[in-house]
């Protein structure tokens, strides 16, 4: 299950590198029994949490976090960060953008539009 994170602090912590877990069917993290820890794959995933940014993280990701940075805050998710909004598409089959109504061919144009053009909208 996912965690949202608030670095409430003028330090923001940079590229933090956490072996990645082996997720389950369900995305959650297998555990190891002989550890108590998660399985890990072999991969190193780096993670960042700059000064006064909210940021949703995996649990086990966000677990460990908390317990190296004490400062950190585990906020409640709200509605809108829980379901993701479905993409709207019109009947011959084009991505419509949900700010300014232009479409696209694909999620990946729609996407970089969505980015691009309506930085402030998403942040």
């Amino acid at each position: 299950m996912n965690k949202v994170l608030h670095n409430p602090t003028q330090k923001s912590i940079i590229n933090y590198r956490i072996e990645e877990a082996e997720l389950d069917q369900k995305g959650e993290p297998i555990i190891d029994n002989t550890t108590g820890r998660p399985k890990c794959t072999g991969n190193t995933l780096e993670w960042s949490l700059r000064a006064g940014e909210t940021i949703e993280f995996p649990g086990y990701v966000a677990d460990y976090l908390k317990s190296i940075y004490n400062f950190l805050e585990v906020k409640k998710q709200p509605e809108d960060m829980k379901k993701k909004e479905e993409v709207k598409v019109d009947k011959k089959g084009k991505f419509i953008c949900r700010y300014c109504g232009k479409s696209f061919k694909s999620k990946r144009g729609l996407g970089l539009h969505i980015g691009l053009a309506h930085t402030n909208e998403i942040v």
